[in-house]
């Protein structure tokens, strides 16, 4: 979980005014893998006889608990969209693009914590 770091770094250069460094394109590439694998994930299990193979055992914990899988995909959306925010609207509109970032930073923060107590009740 590097995104506490990105977040930092990207808020961080986004009030200087330096230059902005690809953190944020990193952040959507990540969020989009992390998503896709999550959605592959429901494909796969949505299938009868795909929790019979014992390579995916230890997945099968975060598609069973649905309320987990939604919230992971949920994260994985408003990372993306943090990143679109990063790249598309902040160099253009500084302040509306760190209004944006503030926003969908407080929606993560709820997210996280609750994702966090569901991955230790596993």
């Amino acid at each position: 979980m590097d995104i506490p770091s990105i977040l930092y770094e990207s808020l961080n250069e986004s009030l200087t005014g330096k230059r902005l460094s690809p953190i944020f394109k990193e952040v959507l590439l990540i969020s989009l893998v992390s998503g896709g694998f999550l959605a592959l994930l429901g494909f796969v299990f949505s299938h009868p006889g795909a929790s019979e193979i014992g390579a995916f055992h230890s997945l099968l914990k975060f598609y069973v608990n649905g309320d987990l899988h939604k919230n992971l995909l949920l994260l994985s959306a408003l990372n993306a969209l943090y990143g679109l925010v990063g790249i598309l609207i902040l160099p253009r509109r500084r302040r509306l693009g760190l209004l944006t970032l503030l926003m969908i930073a407080l929606a993560l923060i709820p997210l996280v914590i609750k994702v966090f107590i569901q991955l230790h009740s596993l």
